[in-house]
């Protein structure tokens, strides 16, 4: 056993005429954050969730004011089903950096899935104040609204995404079944065939 630990010991010295051998990353925090966030963000895009939560959160250990960290440990917790983890990432995040849209509107993506609507809202509200010409988000507040049984906020969220996007399908079909649950059968049926000519499978059934 001694000898063994012996050869082990000479092994790690530096050999004659050989020079010490440079530092790798790992004995450099900014290297090895870097690091773990590319491996976990790779390991995120190939679908292995247990390895990126583990990178991503080493990083976010290391530098807790790296948004792009704390945002893609976000979204591999909302992958593994953790929203209430999820949710804790993106509201740190947000607490450093409020202007951070994406992770905002990604923010209100989670809340939805808890089905806390008025919290959702309230973010997508913000969302579009900063941002007033990003879809999605005038189509997650429109089904939130409509959940909410906010009817005419549905309506217009949903004829916001189609003034930015004419050939919407989904805000077509949805503003139509508002229409339709608010008795303007005319204009649902006009929104119905909008949404058929956009390509949404189900409505042609509902334009007759």
């Amino acid at each position: 056993m001694l000898l063994a630990v012996v050869q082990v010991g000479c092994a790690t010295q530096t050999a004659p005429g050989r020079a010490a051998e440079t530092p790798s990353a790992h004995s450099d925090p900014a290297a090895q954050t870097s690091r773990d966030l590319d491996l976990g963000r790779a390991a995120l895009g190939t679908g292995d969730l247990t390895a990126a939560t583990i990178r991503l959160r080493e990083a976010v250990r290391a530098q807790p004011d790296l948004p792009e960290a704390r945002e893609s440990l976000a979204r591999a917790l909302y992958a593994m089903g953790d929203l209430d983890g999820a949710v804790e990432e993106l509201r740190a995040l947000l607490g450093r950096q409020p202007d951070a849209v994406r992770a905002r509107s990604f923010l209100a993506t989670a809340l939805m899935a808890k089905q806390d609507w008025p919290a959702a809202r309230r973010q997508l509200d913000e969302v579009v104040r900063r941002q007033p010409d990003l879809v999605e988000a005038h189509y997650s507040l429109g089904l939130v609204r409509y959940t909410q049984s906010d009817t005419a906020g549905a309506i217009d969220s949903f004829r916001q995404v189609l003034a930015r996007s004419p050939d919407h399908a989904d805000a077509h079909y949805n503003l139509a079944l508002v229409l339709k649950v608010t008795h303007r059968d005319a204009d649902a049926t006009s929104e119905f065939l909008a949404a058929a000519r956009s390509g949404h499978a189900g409505a042609q059934f509902f334009a007759g």
